[in-house]
């Protein structure tokens, strides 16, 4: 074995304790730290095999939490498809007390969205189903966020927008065998043109930012290995419509 492998193996092992040894002092908080879901309860048990070190401390995805926040309101319902472990489901009932309906593919993400709403309370604001998602799922006046990998193709296929004239849209494009990025804009543009307004945002996951810092100095973990919580795992650079009534 090279002198080089040995040191990346070496410090590989020393970062692994490292994260650990932080990743246990969140696990201890038991809660989101900050953020717009700041005090949502989280199980005691196995929540890094379903929560990102960033969800905890509540800096997860500030893009979309910024979006949700600022449009929630309006609108009766929030449904996300491709909801995971139900961050948002459970996080926009959990603040703004609003029915949630979260559907996701994964069976072990979907017990664990209903055991943090159970642990919240929550279970009279949403529901969470294992299942493919389909048309039937859109409804007028709701919020829908849609990140399912490549499905939102299909999803959206031939969807009629005058139906849904009162809902709003924030689904995450993702290149297929079959379409570009540039080519779901132009769909997807053409779906919503007449009842909606479709713009266009790219983002990049904060990887370092003060705000986890700042949770992250709370309970003691030094700011020389924040980016280690901090890091969402997730594509560098991500696509997204936005899709919002005209009226």
């Amino acid at each position: 074995m090279s002198v080089q492998l040995i040191e990346e193996k070496l410090l590989s092992h020393f970062f692994r304790r490292v994260r650990k040894k932080y990743a246990n002092r969140l696990l201890e908080q038991k809660k989101v730290l900050s953020g717009e879901y700041c005090g949502m309860r989280l199980p005691d048990k196995s929540i890094f095999a379903n929560f990102s070190y960033a969800q905890v401390l509540g800096t997860y995805e500030l893009f979309l939490q910024t979006i949700i926040a600022k449009n929630i309101e309006k609108y009766e319902k929030f449904i996300d498809i491709g909801c995971g472990c139900g961050y948002y489901t459970n996080g926009v009932a959990f603040k703004y007390k609003k029915p949630t309906l979260g559907i996701d593919l994964s069976e072990n993400e979907i017990d664990f969205a209903k055991n943090v709403s159970k642990l919240n309370e929550l279970d009279k604001y949403t529901e969470h189903f294992k299942r493919a998602a389909n048309q039937s799922d859109i409804q007028d006046k709701a919020f829908h966020l849609i990140d399912i990998e490549g499905g939102e193709w299909e999803l959206l296929k031939n969807l009629d927008s005058s139906k849904y004239k009162n809902a709003a849209f924030v689904v995450e494009l993702h290149k297929t065998q079959n379409a570009d990025i540039s080519d779901l804009k132009e769909y997807v543009t053409k779906i919503f043109k007449k009842t909606h307004k479709v713009t266009f945002e790219t983002e990049s996951p904060i990887l370092i930012n003060e705000q986890a810092y700042n949770e992250a100095k709370k309970i003691n973990i030094n700011r020389k290995f924040a980016f280690m919580l901090t890091n969402e795992m997730r594509a560098y650079f991500q696509e997204w419509a936005l899709i919002l009534p005209k009226s």
